[in-house]
């Protein structure tokens, strides 16, 4: 059974100390450079492999090995693990942190909807998913061509825009170690998202553990800022966007956040919850009913911008995803509340209810109030599930 426990409750810690104990009661202090720590553990790797050898292939459980023999393979095992902490401690590594961090990194890496019964390495996973995503628009007759149709998509609509953009994040950050920038953030900035969605979770389903699914979750620090919630505890937090290189860009920093405290601190927080996922939700994979909230800030206008079939689509995606009565957050620089409300029709909607709104600066225009930036909370009813 998956996360069942099969061992003792040993830690690299207790590893770590006793190791340290046992060079400095044998003065071994002084042999135990990185170099020489790592060429032994080497060493020991071809001690390892030796037991394997000329058996060919092996089954799980090492079935036809004697006892004797899997205690010796116990042992050689023991030998490589205690030189590997040994030179994680003389390197300074973290290395518990360092494990976790890059399982995190190896899910993403490799998603399961992408890996699943595949060895096929990551690289040419993205350049698969990244080849399905960027399908170019066949031509279209421009002579039988509507008027009114604007032959002109948004550039907010468009794969290359937002992946040059996370791109040049990437690099921002690499060189000069610094965040970027979470889309909205002067308008929803300081906090102000967090504590509004943190109420409407709270009125519509209490303090209990939900699932939270971002949509088009950019470099991720929406997610970052929402798993270090101390009034909610969410059971799954999930960052989904169809471009590479955001994906990378979320990798990156939950790895800095990670590395920048210890990690129980990092638990406390939710860091270690969130997933990031390469996805694009216009082919959605996710199971029905999956979430009870969703968020997006931006995805919904790209699509708006984009065509009424993407548009669609999405919609639909949503109501799969969403559970009954389920929350759906949307940050939106496009549409006004009246024109996001209307988007919530039969038959992919039941019913949509308007809950709350945050509140943003307004300005007045020939007599109207406006304002830049619309930020709903509206409980949604899905109508059937599509059919798969």
């Amino acid at each position: 059974m998956v996360g069942e426990a099969k061992w003792n409750a040993l830690s690299f810690e207790e590893v770590r100390s006793k190791s340290e104990k046992f060079s400095e009661d044998r003065d071994w202090n002084q042999f135990h450079t990185p170099r020489n720590l790592l060429l032994a553990m080497v060493g020991e790797v071809g001690e390892l492999s030796e037991c394997f050898q000329w058996k060919g292939e092996v089954a799980e459980n090492l079935k036809g090995f004697s006892d004797a023999e899997k205690h010796h393979i116990g042992e050689e095992m023991s030998d490589v693990l205690v030189y590997l902490i040994r030179l994680a401690d003389k390197c300074g590594v973290d290395l518990p942190s360092a494990v976790l961090a890059k399982m995190i990194k190896n899910e993403e890496k490799y998603p399961a909807h992408l890996a699943r019964g595949r060895s096929t390495k990551y690289t040419e996973l993205e350049r698969e998913s990244a080849s399905k995503i960027s399908q170019v628009e066949p031509e279209r007759d421009s002579e039988n061509q509507p008027e009114h149709e604007d032959k002109h998509v948004s550039e907010l609509g468009k794969y290359e825009y937002w992946s040059s953009t996370y791109e040049r994040e990437l690099e921002d950050f690499h060189e000069e170690g610094a965040y970027g920038e979470d889309w909205f953030s002067r308008h929803t900035g300081r906090g102000r998202l967090r504590k509004f969605i943190e109420d409407q979770i709270i009125n519509a389903f209490g303090q209990s553990s939900i699932g939270l699914l971002d949509v088009g979750c950019g470099n991720g620090l929406f997610l970052m800022e929402a798993a270090q919630s101390e009034r909610l505890t969410f059971q799954e937090l999930l960052g989904i966007d169809y471009a590479m290189n955001a994906i990378e860009v979320c990798r990156a920093y939950q790895e800095k956040k990670l590395k920048n405290r210890d990690w129980m601190t990092a638990t406390q927080e939710g860091i270690d919850r969130i997933k990031f996922s390469l996805m694009d939700f216009l082919d959605n994979s996710l199971e029905t009913r999956s979430f009870e909230v969703v968020h997006d800030k931006g995805t919904l206008d790209a699509m708006y911008l984009s065509s009424d079939e993407n548009l669609g689509l999405y919609m639909r995606n949503l109501a799969r995803v969403l559970t009954d009565r389920g929350l759906f957050i949307i940050t939106s620089c496009n549409l006004t509340k009246e024109e996001l409300m209307r988007l919530f029709s039969p038959p992919v909607f039941r019913s949509a209810k308007l809950l709350d709104e945050l509140s943003h600066t307004s300005f007045t225009f020939g007599g109207q109030k406006g304002s830049a930036v619309t930020t709903l909370a509206i409980e949604l009813t899905p109508g059937a599930p599509p059919r798969t």
